[in-house]
């Protein structure tokens, strides 16, 4: 077992690429681990991989100056167009004024939010681009017309990928763990096979083990660029399919876990067991991927499968076909591949691989590194468990543990039975206070819409979370979807729901192949966006950076609040002002605000513009009546369009 822990080279002319492809906007400035495990397993077999993240490369082709000039235009693409008004536009003209700020001085990249401030004007940018479409709209002929699928197109031919692939890799390994990542992944496909005919692509991922055998074999029908598909776990079906393809011998349907087409039908082999945890190689990062990110951290598998694993809702559970219900890696294991990723990268920044870390496990983790004196930071999605005592959590804190992300979803006693959850109200607030009184930070996730949820219920539990708001310091806020592949999305009227013939789609859950169509009576259409936008806001207090203070706003002034002799000034640095048929829009970066200067008061802002400073009287002047000024004045601070001037 030793010896497949030795850090041996790779052979030098790889057979695989491993890909992950666009476009995830929250892996941005990441490293996402699926590549890395499996190139772990191929060089413990003997097999030569490379690693290509084309969606980091992505988002830097994305930020050159001449693409950001040209979005911040309007211009997405050829004959693509998007309102100058519109936030992706507004960003591109941001971050070609503050983009530098997404790079350290070695040129590696701030693209995560929490590295940079301006870094979510990234997220922002890329969204009309993103192409979530269901399989019905990736037909062959609609995906390629798409112009999303042109600039994608665009970026592969602008770095030349197929051209810098290693002439010795004869196949393509298409990592697919995220819903939107699909449709590029066959763009991407069906490229590498024009520019390499003999090419063997085969597409993985959690996305590929939730399709339905009716998806999946449209999709192979459609796109005779992929070879093949492998659902759960992907190292043995893989290593099988590369062997065959180094013989000559391509017979795919032999294989387990593998669908492929046989004379134009679909073959499918249901997935076997995978592999043993503790019996795996470690993941090998490559050096030069993680060299490019200026805050890396490394993933560490803990476990697939979920301990509990009964959460009505959720689908993760049905990815590991064939394998028991929880796998689990010992925790003696997953400390010495600490230990040899920090001894090798120089990163001791961790996330943790899993659905939720048990308690005991944490235990044991956390008495090893201490007993190790090991210098690292950790993070973990957890479930809220009894078994984190405040002295677990103490100890974990002591062991580098940053914070833990957990899903407490609601505070509805009612809807936590149904949906099956571990823990009920009492738990959630319980474990919150024992978080705060160990001093563990807490990242926690809410659904303010769970299937029955009346708009009363999500006040209320709403309220108590808001009580409780000093036991976290981030919040999640996801409007519930439901998916095919869960048990909600296989029962909906066993949990309140009717079906409908459209999935609504809010943006947050991103799948649109595994959306359900539902209503769920319990709400109004009203109430539901009231109460959305009740959380939404409630996470946006809590999740705030900026001190209004410090950013130099105020709060609503009024006349008899701003003597003479107080200055104020267009805060034009943290702005984009852009002349729309409405009047300006004003954007400010920093407070995250929009604010439509109407037709009839845009003189003022060219008037703003040409001067300095001015108190409000002064402002006033410049409108009758002088409620009119008084009233955009007020907007205007507390929009940040408007900002104290304080000499240096």
């Amino acid at each position: 077992m030793i010896n497949m822990r030795v850090d041996k080279k790779s052979p030098e002319n790889p057979e695989i690429a491993l890909i992950f492809p666009p476009l995830v906007e929250t892996n941005f400035g990441c490293y996402y681990p699926s590549t890395a495990v499996l190139a772990g397993y191929l060089d413990s077999m003997g097999i030569g991989s490379c690693q290509y993240d084309l969606n980091e490369e992505f988002a830097v082709y994305l930020m050159q100056t001449e693409r950001l000039e040209s979005m911040g235009r309007g211009e997405f693409g050829t004959d693509w167009s998007q309102p100058v008004e519109s936030i992706a536009a507004v960003s591109a003209r941001l971050l070609s004024r503050f983009g530098s700020q997404l790079f350290d001085a070695g040129g590696r990249h701030l693209f995560r939010e929490e590295n940079s401030p301006p870094a979510y004007l990234l997220n922002l940018l890329v969204k009309p681009l993103r192409l979530d479409l269901t399989v019905a709209e990736m037909a062959p002929e609609l995906l390629l017309a798409k112009p999303q699928t042109g600039v994608l197109l665009d970026f592969l031919e602008g770095i030349k990928f197929a051209e810098n692939l290693p002439a010795s890799v004869k196949t393509a390994g298409i990592s697919i763990p995220v819903g939107p990542q699909l449709a590029p992944a066959l763009v991407l496909a069906g490229y590498l096979k024009q520019k390499k005919q003999d090419i063997t692509i085969i597409l993985g991922g959690s996305s590929i083990s939730l399709l339905s055998v009716e998806d999946i074999e449209k999709l192979l029908l459609g796109y005779r660029s992929v070879d093949a598909m492998i659902a759960s776990d992907g190292e043995f079906p893989l290593e099988k399919l590369l062997c065959q393809i180094k013989s000559g011998r391509w017979q795919p349907w032999e294989i387990a876990g593998v669908s492929c087409l046989k004379d134009d039908r679909l073959i499918q082999i249901p997935p076997a067991a995978g592999p043993e945890l503790s019996r795996m190689a470690w993941s090998v990062y490559d050096p030069a991927l993680i060299g490019r990110l200026a805050m890396p951290e490394i993933g560490i598998t803990q476990a697939r499968g979920c301990y509990w694993g009964k959460c009505v809702y959720c689908d993760y559970i049905e990815i590991y076909r064939g394998n028991p219900r929880f796998r689990i890696r010992s925790p003696r294991d997953f400390v010495a591949e600490m230990e040899f990723q920090m001894e090798k990268h120089g990163v001791d920044s961790f996330s943790v691989i899993t659905e939720a870390m048990p308690p005991a496990f944490a235990e044991k983790i956390s008495r090893l590194i201490i007993s190790k004196n090991m210098k690292l930071r950790w993070h973990s999605f957890a479930m809220v468990d009894r078994r984190f005592t405040r002295e677990l959590l103490q100890l974990m804190t002591a062991a580098g543990c940053e914070f833990l992300v957990i899903g407490v979803e609601t505070m509805t006693d009612r809807v936590l039975k149904l949906m099956n959850k571990m823990a009920g109200r009492q738990d959630n607030i319980d474990f919150l206070m024992r978080a705060k009184q160990a001093g563990m930070n807490i990242k926690i996730n809410v659904i303010p819409d769970l299937p029955t949820t009346t708009f009363s219920e999500s006040i209320e539990s709403l309220k108590t979370c808001e009580q409780l708001a000093d036991c976290y310091d981030f919040v999640s806020c996801f409007p519930f979807e439901v998916t095919l592949s869960s048990r909600v999305g296989r029962e909906p009227e066993r949990f309140g729901l009717r079906r409908t013939n459209q999935a609504e789609i809010s943006g947050q859950a991103q799948f649109a192949v595994n959306h359900l169509g539902v209503e769920d009576p319990a709400m109004t259409r009203r109430e539901k966006d009231n109460i959305k936008a009740e959380y939404q806001a409630f996470a946006a207090r809590i999740n705030s950076r900026i001190d209004p203070v410090e950013a130099g706003q105020a709060s609503s002034p009024r006349q008899d609040a701003c003597p003479e002799e107080v200055k104020f000034r267009l805060a034009e640095q943290n702005l984009d002002l852009v002349e729309t048929a409405k009047g300006v829009q004003c954007y400010n970066w920093i407070t995250r605000m929009r604010f439509q200067i109407p037709d009839e008061w845009s003189p003022l802002v060219r008037k703003m513009r040409s001067r300095r400073c001015f108190s409000l009287r002064e402002f006033v002047k410049w409108f009758s009546p002088d409620s009119a000024g008084e009233f955009i004045f007020d907007k205007m601070v507390e929009k940040g369009i408007l900002e104290l001037d304080c000499p240096d």
